[in-house]
């Protein structure tokens, strides 16, 4: 079975009990700062700095069952951490490519915030001292290196093959010394990381947002 067609699977069946026992969560207010051009996303690539966190709202039916799955925002689908290298801000993400592959990717943050492929984005920034900061250059430096592959099966126990949240949480966890730092959520017996854990109760604060036409 594909790659994307598993995924999807366990997605529908956590999508059918979300339904079923949540109310819709309204997406959060966007387009902050006010000089925030429409259309583009240059007035938050701007704004970023390494260790910031990157999200984003896919334009597919994928995207949108995903941002289902968070707990309170729906307002997004997708994440990646920050890196600015030689001036330039960089976003380490965790893909599926569709085709039972995918993986990690360096992408820079004009394509990441790339208006043809997401709907909305937003940037979160966490308080990290100088050497938090350099031990999540050294935790995203071990996964880029490693080649690790996307995890269709949400598997938060294994470091071989993840998925975007889980990149994320396990980076982060490790820079703040605490395995629950970023709290998880289980749905039909699955344990995984909605986005909105990523940034809500205070565990990062909200930089700029926007919503694309």
């Amino acid at each position: 079975m594909p790659a994307i067609y598993a995924a999807r699977t366990i997605l529908l069946a956590l999508h059918s009990l979300l339904l079923a026992g949540c109310a819709h969560h309204p997406a959060t207010g966007m387009d902050t700062p006010a000089n925030a051009v429409a259309g583009t996303a240059d007035s938050g690539i701007a704004l970023l700095q390494s260790g910031d966190l990157a999200v984003r709202m896919g334009r597919d039916i994928t995207s949108y069952m995903i941002s289902r799955l968070n707990e309170q925002d729906s307002s997004y689908s997708h994440c990646g951490l920050v890196q600015v290298e030689n001036g330039y801000p960089w976003v380490y993400h965790c893909v599926d490519n569709g085709q039972g592959a995918g993986g990690i990717r360096r992408d820079s943050a004009s394509r990441f915030f790339s208006p043809a492929q997401c709907r909305a984005a937003g940037i979160w920034r966490y308080a990290l001292t100088p050497d938090e900061q350099a031990a999540m250059r050294r935790e995203i430096a071990r996964y880029y290196r490693r080649s690790v592959s996307y995890d269709t099966g949400f598997d938060l126990e294994t470091d071989e093959q993840v998925y975007c949240t889980e990149l994320v949480y396990k980076v982060m966890n490790i820079v703040k010394h605490d395995n629950a730092y970023i709290p998880t959520a289980r749905r039909r017996g699955v344990v995984y990381v909605p986005v909105d854990n990523l940034y809500r109760d205070g565990r990062a604060s909200p930089v700029w947002q926007k919503a694309f036409k």
